[in-house]
Order: C-alpha cells, then structure tokens, then sequence
C-alpha cells in the first residue's frame, strides 16, 4: 500500500508542476534564441581614455565613428594626425605622419583651438585643453584607409563594421610634431584612448 502512495505522490508532483516546469523552460528557450544570454548584446559604444588625452561623446554608426578628444598634458601637439587602430593590429615604427598599420581609419578633424574652429582633414594642431572633434569614415567609398603608410580606398570590409549591432574594439593613436619642429620629425606615436563600438 506505502508503494501505491508513493508513486500516487510523485504522479501527483509531475502532473501539477509539471506544466509550470515546461513553460520555463520554453521561456527560456526562446530567452536563448533572442539572444539574451549572448554577452555582445550588453556591449555598447564607449571610449576610455589612454594617455594625456580626454574622450567623450563617442557615436558609432554604420562604417562611421565620431568622438571628441581632449590634449590634457601640458605640450601642444603642431601637426597631428589621429586614426582608429584595430585592435588586431600592431602599431609600427613611427616614419611619417600616416604610419599606422594597414586598415587603420583616418580621422577627420574639426578642432576647437581657442574658440575658433578648424575645418581641417588629416594633420592639425591638437592645442592643450581645447576640445578636437574627430570623424573616422570607413565606408567603402572614402579614401580614408591606411595602406603601406599612404591613403587609399577603403576595402569593402573595413576595419569599422556597417551592419546594426556589428561591434568592434581598438585603440585611437595620434601621430604629432612638437611646436619647435612643426611637421618634420621626430614624430611621436602615441595611444589616446581605448575603443568599443556596438553600431546603431
């Protein structure tokens, strides 16, 4: 009779939380196809700063990412250049202002040196403490890429991705001059901030 109970209880158990324990784990199946649990999903657009520089406002869109940078260390940059940096790639030895590694994206720089704006593309003066809009432009149809140390055309597959919620990391790099050299050497390489985008 103790074996005809038991086996009514445990009949019992499973037809009453049976239900409930399927319908969770249907819920969490579908949680799982959405996506969800996929680690990516909580990746967003951000931008930490590296070495003597402020970075805010970062925005990343199809084959396009823009931030403002800030000079906070005490020396004026003359002539730089920035360029998004993969993070797969190594930066070379620093001959020119355009010695990034292949694939790296130019920036477009609008500056705001001491209240008044520069339209400039490519080098221009960073000035401490005054804020530096950069535009890095990875559509297929720009010549904003780096290749063999020269602009080209960017590939079809760039280093900044362009379908929504693609995401991608890498470094800012800044190629400059001192004031008492201008645009010749030496020039210095240095990272100015960390960056992940997740495409919106």
């Amino acid at each position: 009779m103790e074996k005809n109970f038991k086996a009514q209880s445990a009949m019992e158990y499973l037809m009453t939380y049976g239900w409930a324990i399927l319908i969770v784990a249907i819920v969490l199946a579908a949680l799982y196809v959405l996506g969800v649990f996929n680690g990516s999903t909580f990746v967003g657009t951000s931008c930490s700063p590296a070495y003597g520089a402020l970075c805010t406002s970062p925005i990343a869109a199809p084959y396009n990412f823009s931030v403002s940078l800030t000079n906070i260390g005490q020396t004026d940059w003359a002539a730089t250049t920035l360029a998004f940096v993969p993070s797969s790639s190594i930066m070379p030895a620093t001959e020119n202002m355009l010695s990034y590694p292949d694939g790296s994206v130019i920036g477009n720089v609008i500056s705001l040196n001491g209240g008044n704006f520069d339209g400039a593309q490519g080098a221009t003066a960073m000035k401490s403490g005054f804020p530096t809009k950069v535009f890095f432009n990875d559509d297929p149809s720009s010549d904003d890429c780096i290749e063999g140390n020269a602009l080209s055309s960017c590939p079809k597959v760039g280093s900044i991705p362009g379908g929504i919620g693609s995401t991608t990391s890498g470094e800012i790099w800044a190629i400059y001059t001192l004031q008492a050299t201008n645009n010749t050497a030496p020039y210095y390489a240095v990272e100015v901030a960390k960056v992940t985008m997740k495409i919106s």
